[in-house]
């Protein structure tokens, strides 16, 4: 990560601001309390605060002792607007229209009524006015949504042009950043020139929370999103309701994947019921959730006001897109059109969308058509570029990665890219029969001895079992940084996953990637290859939270320790109500509720699929993705292929898993506690939290006797349970104090049966069992942690002289192959142990290769010399 982020900061004379995260720079300054307190009963201070009603009042007051308070008069139709009340606004401010110095605030309102010719001609009006700059920024990018680019250019130009000496407000200021910010499109050197005037036109007038927002945007579309949030914040400080700023925050927190603080969206659209954008941001959110039709309606609703505005209508194309309802798809984006003249925005947001519901190569064709549209939009280049290689489409996701890169070299979605891209000259392909195994070139010989005959097991049996063959290869990555596993799904670094499947594309964290005991590689890759299938079987259609269940699913039905199963939290989450029914299971992948939900979601998913096979067996899976395939919703599928509507699906999931787990289910109770961030999180309590209590107080005082009753105890309650700190770990520690190996063996045997990262556990276990004689069952402890980390050289060279004390010659060899390719002191020596492990599997050939290469190294190697000796063909006397 740290390589990462220093990479991107390559731009010298770009502020780090505008190019990374976490970059420092100062903050923009908060509103003096004594200034709030002194303005709290004018227009202006009420409207400052969000007290809109009152700001009406107020300027009421103010217009009736002076008729011609333009100030007042202002913030009267700003106030009116704010709220969604621009019919209102219009009314009342009718007597103003022709006043310079309110046009710019009638502009507004007339805008957002649709009236687009009306809105220029009050521009025109307001350019006569103190405002004239931001009028001349305002009617510019009129122009250029109606695709009037030349002109625009030369407006903005003439404003970015302007002294800054002269500017007179923060309005002035705040014009010349926008326009700076506008031109900076084409020439990116401007943007450093936008935040300092941004940063001079707030330190100006702090109260200005709509100049806050336009700076937070600016930086959120560099992905600079600590100091986005920061200017946002220190508005809503002051002012919670700022539509503005309350649009921004919804969109910061999109584009981070945060769940909202404080539901600025819900409140958004409480102050102004039929926002566009707010409308088509909720739609969004129901699109991720893939309700498409739910989605359109919500879009629909801020069309009620202004039936032109583009963002509902992009979103109404984006859901009959995702349902695959072409003919209509066309008709809504056309309306888009009408307002986004020349412009690839509707198509890049459309992409986006279809990428997060992983159509990835719909988002390819729709970025390309954007650029149809506008062949210098980076955006939509790069989303082009990203997919491409989600699709393995390895040389044009460079070529359009570049040419984005050169139009915005701030971007570091696609500088971070272009760098792993960098990267992949160091990287060896293994192919197989049905896949192509790219990892590190260092790794790449150890690591495909596990990789290659898993991935192909994998294959035969989740073809076989869903009746669907993937068309090979089928590309997996490995990544031995986690960081640049994360740069391959997402383009930045943190997240928090350890596999993506993009479809015939795989990328996952290769063993070096996470701490050892972290996690099983094996796992995750039997699980994304599960989704393979499932994307395959639907041309991506599939529902998250179904592609999720079944690759959960899948893992524990390849191997019992695999996938996490029933566990104490996710107990007591169900117990108090804090995961969706299986009906609307998605939405704790999409939107959850709080940290743990996404996990939580997916163990409960794939009980939901065990389930519904007990029912119809797997022809019943295979046909319901069949029907997502053909564009069937998740509730029409349930009722067709397993005869459950919504509610019955969830009342017969609750019945069934209760009635699973019922043991589980008594020995959990609930523990609500809250975090720093307010949010309320569930812990588990009763029985078997105390008896895990009880056991850690025996084991902490040596009461021995006492700590193996209590771990017992645990056990009983709750046998699934073999996590760091199960009852399964007292016994071990116990049986071990009191030299019990025989005890401590049995209890090493169940967590590696159900911990599917139990490296050190199998290795003491695999120690124990060979103490013990029993030679199989140590090679069997000792294979799953080699498994687990294949580049633990001394783990392998222990496993390879058991196995051949065993005579496996399968696993000798593989061990030995391993130690060698991990660049031992004593080279020689581990190609001869090779070359006599290929000798007693009969492999002559290959026996030779080794023992010589032993002697390259080391001449004199007498017994290396008799190897060969032994090797050689006998020949019959003449």
């Amino acid at each position: 990560m740290t390589r990462l982020l220093a990479r991107a900061v390559t731009v010298a004379w770009l502020p780090s601001a505008l190019l990374a995260q976490g970059a420092g720079r100062a903050a923009t300054p908060m509103v003096p309390a004594a200034k709030i307190a002194a303005a709290a009963n004018t227009p202006a201070g009420a409207y400052a605060r969000g007290a809109y009603d009152d700001a009406v009042k107020f300027a009421d007051a103010a217009l009736a002792a002076d008729s011609n308070a333009t100030d007042a008069a202002n913030v009267l139709v700003r106030a009116l607007a704010d709220q969604g009340r621009f019919d209102d606004a219009l009314a009342r401010g009718a007597r103003f229209r022709a006043q310079p110095a309110v046009a710019l605030a009638i502009a507004g309102v007339l805008e957002g009524l649709g009236q687009l010719g009306e809105a220029d001609a009050a521009l025109a009006t307001a350019e006569r006015g103190p405002d004239s700059l931001r009028a001349t920024v305002e009617r510019a990018r009129l122009q250029r949504e109606r695709g009037a680019t030349d002109s625009a250019t030369l407006r903005l130009r003439r404003v970015a042009s302007a002294s800054i000496a002269s500017a007179r407000t923060a309005t002035d200021l705040g014009a010349i950043a926008a326009a700076n910010r506008m031109l900076g499109r084409d020439d990116p050197s401007r943007l450093r020139d936008a935040l300092r005037l941004y940063d001079q036109a707030i330190a100006r007038d702090p109260a200005r929370h709509d100049l806050r927002a336009e700076l937070a945007t600016m930086l959120l579309e560099k992905f600079n999103f600590p100091d986005a949030r920061s200017a946002l914040d220190a508005a809503l400080a002051i002012n919670p309701r700022e539509p503005r700023v309350l649009l921004a925050t919804v969109r910061l927190d999109n584009a981070e994947g945060q769940r909202p603080r404080g539901d600025p969206l819900g409140r958004l659209l409480a102050l102004d019921p039929a926002h566009p954008a707010g409308r088509a941001l909720a739609a969004r959110r129901l699109l991720d959730a893939e309700r498409y039709a739910d989605a359109e309606a919500e879009a629909r609703r801020g069309l009620v006001r202004d039936s032109t505005a583009p963002a509902p209508w992009v979103a109404i194309a984006a859901s009959r897109y995702l349902a695959g309802d072409s003919a209509n798809y066309r008709a809504a984006l056309e309306r888009a059109h009408r307002r986004l003249a020349r412009s690839a925005q509707a198509e890049v947001e459309i992409a986006e969308l279809a990428a997060r519901v992983r159509l990835y190569r719909n988002a390819v064709l729709s970025g390309r058509a954007g650029l149809a549209r506008d062949p210098r939009d980076a955006r939509a280049l790069a989303i082009v570029g990203v997919n491409e290689l989600r699709l393995g489409h390895v040389d044009s996701s460079r070529a359009a990665l570049t040419r984005a890169f050169a139009l915005d070299p701030f971007d570091p979605w696609v500088k971070n890219t272009l760098d792993l891209l960098d990267t992949f000259a160091g990287y060896a392909t293994v192919r197989t029969p049905h896949f192509a195994l790219v990892m590190e070139q260092g790794d790449a010989e150890v690591l495909a001895l596990y990789a290659e005959p898993l991935a192909e097991e994998a294959y035969a049996t989740l073809s076989a079992r869903y009746g669907w063959t993937p068309p090979a290869p089928v590309r997996m990555e490995f990544f031995r940084s986690h960081a640049d596993f994360s740069v391959r799904a997402v383009g930045l670094a943190g997240l928090g996953a350890l596999g993506v499947a993009f479809g015939n594309v795989v990328a996952l964290d290769a063993p070096p990637a996470r701490a050892r005991g972290e996690f099983n590689w094996e796992a995750v890759l039997w699980h994304e290859f599960a989704h393979v299938i499932t994307l395959g079987m639907t041309d991506n259609r599939v529902p998250r939270w179904v592609s999720e269940g079944l690759s959960v699913y899948e893992e524990r039905r390849a191997r019992p320790a695999w996938g996490g199963g029933i566990t104490p939290t996710l107990v007591a989450a169900y117990k108090v109500g804090r995961l969706r029914p299986p009906s609307v299971l998605n939405d704790g992948f999409v939107h959850p509720r709080y940290d743990e939900e996404v996990v939580l979601s997916y163990a409960l998913s794939a009980f939901v699929f065990e389930m519904l096979e007990e029912r119809k067996g797997i022809a019943g899976l295979r046909a319901l993705l069949a029907g997502y395939r053909d564009g069937g919703s998740t509730p029409q599928l349930m009722l067709r292929t397993f005869a459950l509507a919504p509610a019955e699906l969830d009342s017969t999931f609750d019945r069934w898993f209760r009635a699973k787990f019922a043991r589980e289910f008594q020995a959990v109770e609930l523990r609500t506690t809250v975090n720093g961030r307010g949010d309320t999180a569930v812990e588990a309590s009763g029985s078997l939290r105390s008896a895990l209590a009880e056991a850690a107080r025996a084991q902490r005082d040596q009461q021995w006797d006492a700590a193996i009753a209590a771990a017992n105890r645990a056990i009983a309650l709750f046998p699934a349970f073999a996590e760091q700190g199960s009852g399964y770990h007292y016994l071990v520690a116990a049986y071990t104090a009191r030299k019990d190996n025989a005890a401590a063996r049995q209890a090493l045997g169940k967590i590696a049966t159900l911990n599917e990262a139990a490296v050190d556990e199998n290795v003491v276990l695999g120690g124990l069992l060979a103490q013990a004689g029993d030679t199989l069952g140590a090679l069997g402890a000792w294979s799953r942690a080699a498994a687990l980390q294949p580049f633990d050289a001394p783990l392998q060279a222990q496993l390879a002289d058991l196995a051949r004390a065993a005579r496996n010659r399968p696993a000798e060899i593989r061990a030995r192959r391993a130690v060698v390719a991990l660049n031992p002191a004593d080279r020689a020596g581990a190609h001869y142990q090779l070359a006599r492990a290929y000798a007693s599997a009969g492999d002559t050939t290959l026996a030779r290769r080794e023992v010589l290469r032993a002697l390259d190294l080391a001449p004199s190697f007498e017994q290396a010399q008799e190897l060969l000796l032994s090797l050689q063909p006998t020949r019959k006397a003449p």
